[in-house]
């Protein structure tokens, strides 16, 4: 079975090349890489994948002319996969050697689970390890309670580079909003089980544009007002929300409003304190300014 494993990539030569190497030489060899330069301006990285290119034919390489928006570099390597199965890895992360066979393996023998995803590591820029990141398998019979389990227990979200058929994965919109990536496996999530290994790691630089709320807010066009110092609520709302588009979540519409209230408050908790510290900081920046000027 093929695997595709989509690269958007754009002006990090260094950690891509660690990327690359880090797919090119996993123990299942039946890959595909699919890397889209979102016009990076360091010529470093075109450069670098054209010579991977030319000695490996599994790397695709496609160079955009014009900038895409970040959500739409990742639209843009899943719609060129031709594998099976797909899973998306950013250019500065990386996954050990075994991630793939695991993944695979598992999930051609468990038909009931449709993400199959090793522990995430992260780590600082220079490679540092700062934490082993807990996430569970999430392994209820009851849809619902998956999402749920998914919501309480997400944080940066390892659960998105995990592995799955690439029809699902076209299945359901990457959207252009906050917490995009939240919505798109939860949607995922409602349909199947999803499983962690202990036995190999995906590797997540912290920090990444994935990462950084702030910036995702910028490359997304969320720059009004509540969605720049609010992001826990609008990451709350918007997953609430989310229960209601058409063919997402093919529930009657009284449990839409109970799933979707149990959802917000759930999102909630775990990212109310993102803009606790927001609000604190803008006042404590008021209060050093006026001690400044007084």
């Amino acid at each position: 079975m093929l695997v595709t494993i989509g690269m958007p990539v754009y002006n990090r030569p260094v950690e891509l090349e660690r990327a690359l190497n880090s797919v090119l030489l996993q123990s299942y060899s039946n890959i595909e890489v699919v890397v889209s330069n979102n016009s990076s301006s360091d010529v470093r990285v075109d450069e670098l994948v054209r010579r991977y290119a030319a000695k490996d034919a599994r790397v695709k390489y496609y160079f955009q002319k014009n900038p895409l928006p970040v959500i739409d570099n990742f639209k843009f390597v899943l719609e060129k996969a031709t594998g099976e199965y797909f899973m998306w890895l950013a250019d500065d992360d990386w996954i050990d050697v075994n991630y793939i066979e695991e993944c695979i393996y598992f999930l051609s023998n468990n038909s009931d689970y449709n993400l199959a995803c090793g522990r995430c590591a992260y780590h600082d820029i220079a490679g540092n390890l700062i934490d082993k990141i807990k996430m569970p398998s999430i392994i209820s019979s009851n849809p619902a309670n998956r999402v749920l389990e998914y919501y309480k227990h997400v944080k940066l979200n390892g659960y998105f580079y995990g592995l799955r058929k690439t029809s699902l994965n076209r299945a359901f919109p990457l959207q252009n909003k906050m917490a995009f990536d939240w919505l798109y496996l939860a949607a995922i999530i409602y349909r199947g089980k999803s499983k962690v290994f202990e036995s190999t790691l995906m590797h997540i630089t912290a920090g990444g544009i994935s990462n950084d709320a702030t910036e995702m807010n910028r490359n997304i066009g969320a720059n009004n007002f509540f969605t720049k110092n609010f992001v826990g609520l609008t990451a709350s709302a918007n997953a609430a929300r989310d229960i209601f588009k058409t063919g997402i979540y093919p529930i009657n519409i009284f449990s839409k409003i109970i799933f979707s209230v149990r959802i917000f408050f759930t999102v909630l908790s775990k990212t109310i304190m993102w803009d606790i510290v927001h609000v604190k900081r803008f006042l404590f920046g008021i209060r050093r300014s006026k001690i400044t000027t007084a």
